[in-house]
């Protein structure tokens, strides 16, 4: 029972795989059919053959390459363009860095604005506080080479 199931489910496979194609000219057009059309056609006969992943893989090969190495150059790009930004916004923040410790040492008396408008000025402690915060700032953003 079990080999009359496989013969005839093979039998299907092999008609599915030979099934006859047909062409005919119609004026100007070329149709091409699986079903016989009412006027008269031409039978072809079509021959399949096995890929050869082999062979698929060689061709495809220095395709992949080149799309390797196209990402390779977009990488790099991309890297050169995140540290270039990384540079300026170095810069930037070095120049603050040293505008304000430049401040700190030029100025007499140090204040902050307070919420009301009026002023409150700084301890030495507190002033020598900023001014080791300012220069920590100006070590780490002008003196760095990453």
């Amino acid at each position: 029972m079990a080999r009359l199931f496989l013969l005839s489910i093979l039998s299907l496979a092999a008609a599915a795989a030979g099934a006859d194609i047909y062409k005919w000219v119609d004026g100007d057009n070329v149709h091409y059919s699986d079903k016989p059309p009412a006027v008269a056609a031409e039978k072809i006969d079509i021959e399949s053959q096995r890929t050869d992943p082999e062979r698929i893989a060689s061709l495809n090969a220095p395709a992949d390459d080149a799309a390797t190495a196209g990402m390779v150059v977009a990488d790099e790009a991309e890297r050169e363009r995140l540290e270039a930004e990384r540079e300026a916004k170095r810069r930037s923040n070095c120049d603050i860095a040293k505008r304000s410790m430049a401040s700190l040492m030029s100025a007499t008396r140090i204040y902050e604005p307070m919420p009301d408008g009026e002023r409150r000025y700084l301890s030495e402690d507190e002033v020598e506080q900023r001014k080791s915060t300012a220069q920590a700032d100006v070590d780490k953003w002008c003196n760095s080479t990453s």
